[in-house]
C-alpha cells in the first residue's frame, strides 16, 4: 500500500522522468529500424528512375524497364556532307553499368557513424539525389561499322598541276582528299 500511495502522491515526477525516457526509446528504435533497412532510402533516383523504397531487385527491375522502353530500339545516326549511316545500339553491344549505380543508390546512408548516417538519410530525402548511369560497348564492333563507312568516304588528295601540250595550258585542280579517323570517331561517339 505503501507504493500505491507513494505513486498517488508523486505522479507527476514519474511522469516528467518517463515521458522523455520513452520519447528516447521511440526515437532510438525508431532511427535503428530505418538504418536497418534492406531498401533504398526515400529521395534517390537512377537515370530519372525513382528507386526509393525499393530493395535492390526491385530497383533493377524498374530502372531496366525503363531503359527498356526509352533505348531498345534507339538508332544512332552518323551524317557526313549528304551521306548518312543508321545502326542500333544494340548493333555495338551498348549496355549500361546498371550494377554499379544500385551499388552506389544502396550504400547512401550507410557509411559513417550513426549520426551522420541519419542525417545523410534525411537530407537525401528531402534533396533529392540523382545517380547517372555508366555505358559500356563494344569498341571493336563500332571500330568495324565505323570501317565499312571509312571505304566510302575516304579519297586520295591530287595535288593540282599545269601541264604545257602543244601551246596548249592544261590546268588540272586539286582534289583535296578525306579521310575518316576512326578512334577520333569511336572517342567523339563514347562522349
Amino acid at each position: 500500500m505503501l507504493l500505491v500511495e507513494y505513486i498517488k502522491q508523486k505522479k507527476w515526477k514519474i511522469a516528467l522522468i518517463m515521458l522523455p525516457l520513452a520519447f528516447a526509446v521511440i526515437l532510438s528504435l525508431t532511427v535503428i529500424s530505418i538504418l536497418r533497412s534492406n531498401v533504398i532510402y526515400d529521395g534517390i533516383f537512377i537515370e530519372g528512375v525513382d528507386v526509393s523504397g525499393l530493395s535492390i531487385d526491385d530497383a533493377r527491375f524498374a530502372v531496366v524497364s525503363v531503359l527498356n522502353r526509352k533505348y531498345q530500339d534507339e538508332i544512332v545516326t552518323l551524317k557526313y556532307g549528304n551521306s548518312q549511316w543508321n545502326f542500333r545500339l544494340s548493333d555495338i553491344s551498348y549496355k549500361f553499368r546498371i550494377n554499379e549505380a544500385l551499388e552506389k543508390a544502396f550504400m547512401v546512408g550507410r557509411s559513417g557513424d550513426i549520426l551522420t548516417r541519419f542525417v545523410t538519410i534525411l537530407k537525401t530525402k528531402k534533396n533529392k539525389e540523382y545517380i547517372q548511369l555508366e555505358t559500356e560497348f563494344d569498341k571493336s564492333r563500332l571500330a568495324e561499322i565505323l570501317g565499312n563507312i571509312k571505304k566510302q568516304i575516304d579519297r586520295e588528295g591530287k595535288n593540282a598541276f599545269i601541264t604545257f601540250d602543244k601551246g596548249k595550258i592544261n590546268i588540272e585542280r586539286e582534289i583535296a582528299g578525306k579521310l575518316l579517323d576512326i578512334d577520333i570517331n569511336i572517342k567523339l561517339i563514347e562522349n
